[in-house]
């Protein structure tokens, strides 16, 4: 049990008290009491190696430089087409006069700027954590130093993603992590996933707009059944339905057997697919996020709704969820050699 004086100084420390990331109070106090070295779980070897380059590995200059370059880019990028993807610009009647394609290829850029700014907010945090000394995890598995405690986002995973649930793994990674030791893995598995979007929407606001995502967030990851490797109810009905006719007709669709005698294959003009149509339906939910009023959300989804007339119905078409090691084929793979299917079993 923590002190006063320690448990108010872990609430408000000067690096993460305006925009994070997280950290657990045991990392705090870890960086508080300069203890790295008989907390950080290191071999003899690496214990040698940090108290030998204590000052190097606490505040490492190749990591704040690294963060700094990325802080001033994503700034740039902000600043300079911000001013041309404005969210406002949804609710214009000019905006209703574009084409089809041309509304999503104004979408894609206005998704791609409204991120920019996390991107430079948790660089600058990283940068400041780093500089002060704190952020060192240990050593990883090639023996390279680990400064994952102040890593909040993977860009090209979160930027890129091939389905919701990797954009979801992949942003505001120390946040995703107290909430899945806070909530997530305390709470019964049928309503895990809502309680984790209920607690994320209520410490942003009381804004509609915030509901509207992450309602239509959680409505499309929540788990249909506790299975191994986290299946959902809308990406599993579309993998079933679907995924395998438009497999069967992909020229780069590879088919092969696996260990348990089942016929997979994998496709990168699928994975390029579910990239695109996540990424479409992303940004398009993400509207309500950054203009906040029900009615004014409503009005910018609506020129760009897909059949249905809103997002929550477009998510299935999202969920296409795709691991290339992962893909079950169902109509073009069903011809098997018999001596392919006796070797499988």
């Amino acid at each position: 049990m923590p002190t006063p004086v320690e448990f108010f100084s872990y609430c408000i420390n000067f690096q993460t008290v305006l925009a994070g990331p997280p950290l657990a109070f045991r990392d705090y106090k870890t960086y508080i009491e300069g203890t790295e070295a008989e907390d950080r779980h290191l071999t003899v070897k690496q214990r040698t190696n940090f108290m030998r380059n204590r000052d190097i590995l606490l505040q490492p200059k190749n990591e704040i430089v690294k963060y700094f370059l990325q802080a001033v880019t994503f700034l740039i990028i902000y600043l300079c087409i911000c001013q041309f993807f404005r969210p406002s610009f949804y609710l214009s009647e000019a905006f209703r006069g574009y084409e089809f394609f041309h509304k999503c290829f104004y979408l894609m850029f206005t998704g791609f700027t409204m991120r920019q700014h996390y991107y430079f907010a948790w660089s600058v945090c990283a940068l400041i954590c780093l500089a002060s000394g704190f952020g060192f995890r240990g050593f990883d598995a090639d023996g390279k130093p680990d400064y994952t405690l102040v890593k909040s986002f993977n860009f090209m995973e979160a930027e890129f993603p091939r389905s919701v649930k990797e954009l979801t793994d992949n942003w505001n990674l120390q946040t995703l992590r107290w909430l899945r030791i806070t909530i997530f893995d305390r709470t019964p598995r049928n309503i895990a996933v809502f309680a984790v979007f209920f607690v994320s929407v209520l410490w942003h606001g009381f804004y509609p707009g915030y509901y509207l995502f992450f309602v239509s967030m959680a409505w499309f990851s929540v788990p249909k059944e506790r299975v191994k490797g986290g299946e959902y109810l809308i990406g599993r009905m579309v993998r079933r339905r679907l995924r395998p006719r438009i497999l069967e007709w992909l020229p780069d669709t590879k088919c092969v057997w696996t260990p348990a005698g089942q016929r997979e294959g994998t496709s990168r003009a699928y994975d390029l697919i579910t990239r695109t149509v996540t990424y479409f339906l992303v940004n398009y939910t993400a509207l309500a996020f950054v203009i906040l009023s029900f009615r004014d959300s409503i009005i910018a989804w609506s020129p760009l709704a897909l059949p249905g007339g809103s997002p929550t119905n477009a998510a299935s078409a999202a969920t296409l969820e795709v691991d290339t090691v992962d893909i079950q084929v169902q109509q073009k793979c069903c011809e098997v050699h018999p001596s392919e299917s006796s070797t499988a079993r």
